[in-house]
């Protein structure tokens, strides 16, 4: 499935896009370069998800899932920001074991997201 910049009620469960225009207004030539930002650490915060999983690493997870929530946050990526508080918590609350599909959800929604903010470059 192709995303573009404005598809309406497909990105409104998936992004703030009130929120990404505000950015773009502000941040003017430079937000191009604050996306692929994004993009780039936010694999690179996914990659440490996965290894903290398979180590089974509760807290390294947690940490790495809190980062990733937070990124999200800023840039209106409502979705994968509630994923990835639903992992947090669950890091927090019990045996990592039960957070497998949790994880996968957050790896999914995350490609899912990065389509659709290079749409907005």
């Amino acid at each position: 499935m192709e995303f573009t910049r404005r598809s309406g009620a497909m990105t409104a469960r998936y992004l703030d896009e009130g929120l990404l225009e505000e950015l773009r207004d502000v941040l003017d030539e430079e937000f191009p370069a604050l996306l692929k930002t994004y993009i780039q650490d936010s694999a690179i915060r996914l990659q440490d998800m996965n290894d903290a999983f398979a180590r089974g690493d509760a807290d390294a997870l947690r940490k790495s899932t809190h980062s990733l929530k937070g990124a999200s946050a800023n840039l209106g990526l409502e979705l994968l920001t509630e994923l990835c508080r639903e992992l947090e918590e669950g890091a927090l609350a019990g045996p990592l074991s039960g957070q497998a599909a949790r994880l996968k959800q957050v790896a999914d929604e995350h490609e899912r997201a990065v389509q659709l903010l290079n749409a907005y470059m």
